[in-house]
C-alpha cells in the first residue's frame, strides 16, 4: 500500500538526518558513544574494525555496528520430545508465531511446563529489550509488552539489549530500509536462511545523539499519524480500483439486457421469434409475468429459459474406476471454462467406456454454448471441441438455431443468472434443474440481439483498458 511505502520513505529520510536538525546543545557523539558502551551486557569491549559508511550523516552522528552499542543474545528451545503447555504455569514462552512487527500477539501465548523450566530459565527477554526473529519468518523486530516482561524466548529469535538509547528510536531504525536491506542481503547469502548473532552484530547503523533520537521519534510519529488518517481513504480507493472495472462490465451487460444500449425500432418485435419457437416446440409460450427482475422495452418479452432452450446437465464418471479415465474424449470441468470465450482443451479426459456407460454417447458438439450453474454460477463458454462435461455445467441448445441468439445468451446469462432461485450449498450458491427452467430471460427481437452483441463487444474492451489504466 502507498501508506506503507511512504512510511518506509519517512524512516529512510529520518535516519539519513533529513527530517530533523542537530542542535549545539546535543551531547558530543563520541562522549555519548562511551556512555553507551559502559553497559556491561555489551559483548564487544572495543569498537569494531574499520568499515565503509553507507552514506553521509550529520557531523555529530557516527556510523557504528549494532554489536558496538547493544548486546545480542539468543533464546532457548524446548527440549526435544517436550511440548509447551496451554495451562498457565507462570512461565510464559514467546514463539516466532507470536511475534509481529513492532510487538507481540498476546492471544495465544504458551507456557513452559514446570519440570523443564529450570533448563531454560536463564533465557528470558524483558520489557526494555527488543527482539528480532532469526529463523522461520526472519527479520520481524519489535518490543516486549509489559504482560510478557521476563518471558522465556524461543531459539528462533534473539533479544537486543542496550542502555542509554531511546528504545523507540532504535526500533524505528531497525525497521527502516537502511537496516532491513542489510538483513535481506544477509539472508540471501546463506544456504539455509537464518540470522546468526555475528551477522546481527555487524549491522551498520547511523548513531545520533540521545537528544536527536527523541526529536526523530517525535517527527516520525507525527508523520505516521497523518498517514494513518489517510489509510482508510487508501483502502477505499483500493476497493474502488478492484471493483470499478467489474461493476462497469456488469452495468454494460445490464444496460444491454434492459434495452438501454441502443435505440429500439418499432417495426421489430420479439413476438416473431416467439412464434417460431412455438412452432418448433408445439405449445404456447407464456410471455407476460407479474414479478420480473427489471423493465424491458415494449417490443421485447420475458421468456422462461425452459421455453427458449433445451439443456443437458453433465456428469462425472466414478473416480474410483480408472477404466473411465483414459484419453479418448474431452471432459470439461468448471476450471476449464473461459468467461465469454472458447474452450480448446480440457485438463482431464474420459474413456470410450465412460462415454457409453455414463453419457450414453450424448456428447456436446463443437460450437455448443455451455454454462456453469454451480460454484461460479453463470460462467459461459463456447466449445471449440467435441466434449462431455461435469454435473456443474449445462449444454445449451436454443430451440431456434441461431448464432445470434447463442451469442446473445452467452453475453447476458452471466448477469441474468443472479436473478435465479439459488440454493445454498457447502461450496457456495447454486442453481438446480427447476430454477434453471424457471429462469426468466429478457428476449429482444433477433435484430436487436445483434446490435446488443455488437455494442457489448465494443464497450467491454474499453473496460479492460480502464482496468489496465487503473492498475498502472
Amino acid at each position: 500500500m502507498i501508506t506503507g511505502e511512504l512510511k518506509n520513505s519517512i524512516l529512510d529520510y529520518a535516519f539519513k538526518g533529513l527530517l530533523t536538525n542537530s542542535k549545539d546543545t546535543d551531547i558530543n557523539i563520541d562522549t555519548y558513544l562511551n556512555e553507551i558502551r559502559n553497559f556491561d551486557l555489551i559483548k564487544r569491549k572495543n569498537l569494531s574494525k574499520e568499515f565503509l559508511p553507507l552514506f553521509s550523516v550529520p557531523s555529530n552522528w557516527k556510523w557504528v555496528q549494532l554489536g558496538d552499542i547493544a548486546g545480542i543474545y539468543g533464546g532457548k528451545r524446548i527440549p526435544a520430545g517436550r511440548k509447551l503447555s496451554d495451562i498457565d504455569t507462570g512461565h510464559k514462552y514467546i514463539r516466532v508465531a507470536d511475534m509481529n512487527d513492532y510487538t507481540v500477539e498476546l492471544d495465544n501465548i504458551k507456557y513452559v511446563p514446570n519440570d523443564i523450566y529450570p533448563l531454560i530459565k536463564n533465557y528470558i527477554i524483558n520489557e526494555e529489550d527488543l527482539y528480532i526473529t532469526v529463523a522461520g519468518t526472519i527479520g520481524k523486530i519489535g518490543y516486549i509488552p509489559p504482560e510478557l516482561d521476563g518471558a522465556n524466548l524461543t531459539e528462533n529469535a534473539n533479544k537486543i539489549v542496550f542502555k542509554n538509547i531511546n528504545k523507540v528510536w532504535l526500533l524505528y531504525l531497525l525497521k527502516s530500509p537502511i537496516v532491513q536491506n542489510q538483513i535481506l542481503d544477509m539472508i540471501t547469502k546463506v544456504g539455509q536462511p537464518k540470522l546468526a548473532i555475528k551477522r546481527i552484530e555487524n549491522i551498520l547503523i547511523p548513531l545520533a545523539p540521545i537528544e536527536e533520537q527523541q526529536r526523530i521519534v517525535d517527527k516520525i510519529e507525527e508523520l505516521f499519524a497523518k498517514l494513518d488518517e489517510l489509510k482508510p481513504i487508501e483502502e477505499e480507493l483500493i476497493q474502488i480500483k478492484e471493483e470499478f472495472p467489474k461493476e462497469m462490465k456488469k452495468s454494460i451487460i445490464q444496460s444491454g439486457c434492459s434495452g438501454k444500449l441502443s435505440i429500439q425500432r418499432e417495426m421489430e418485435s420479439a413476438s416473431d421469434l416467439i412464434k417460431k419457437i412455438e412452432k418448433k416446440i408445439n405449445h404456447r409460450i407464456k410471455t407476460e409475468y407479474e414479478n420480473t427482475p427489471f423493465s424491458i422495452p415494449q417490443n421485447w418479452c420475458w421468456i422462461k429459459f425452459d421455453d427458449l432452450v433445451n439443456f443437458n446437465i453433465g456428469k462425472t464418471p466414478p473416480r474410483a474406476d480408472l477404466t473411465y479415465w483414459e484419453n479418448d474424449y474431452n471432459w470439461v470441468s468448471i476450471s476449464d471454462m473461459v468467461d465469454d470465450g472458447v474452450i480448446d482443451e480440457t485438463k482431464e479426459k474420459i474413456s470410450s467406456k465412460a462415454a457409453v456407460d455414463v453419457f450414453k454417447n450424448k456428447i456436446s458438439p463443437k460450437g455448443t454454448l455451455i454454462m456453469s450453474f454451480k460454484l461460479t454460477v453463470g460462467r459461459c463458454s463456447i466449445l471449440n471441441i467435441d466434449s462431455f462435461h461435469n454435473e456443474g455445467i449445462i449444454s445449451i441448445f436454443p430451440y431456434i438455431e441461431s448464432e445470434i441468439l447463442k451469442k446473445y445468451l452467452m453475453k447476458v446469462l452471466p448477469f441474468i443468472t443472479k436473478y435465479g432461485d439459488k440454493k445454498g450449498a457447502i461450496k457456495g450458491d447454486t442453481l438446480n434443474s427447476k430454477s434453471l427452467k424457471n429462469l426468466l430471460i429478457p428476449l429482444p427481437p433477433i435484430e436487436e440481439q445483434q446490435r446488443i452483441i455488437d455494442k457489448i463487444e465494443e464497450l467491454l474492451p474499453l473496460c479492460n483498458d480502464i482496468e489496465q489504466l487503473i492498475q498502472n
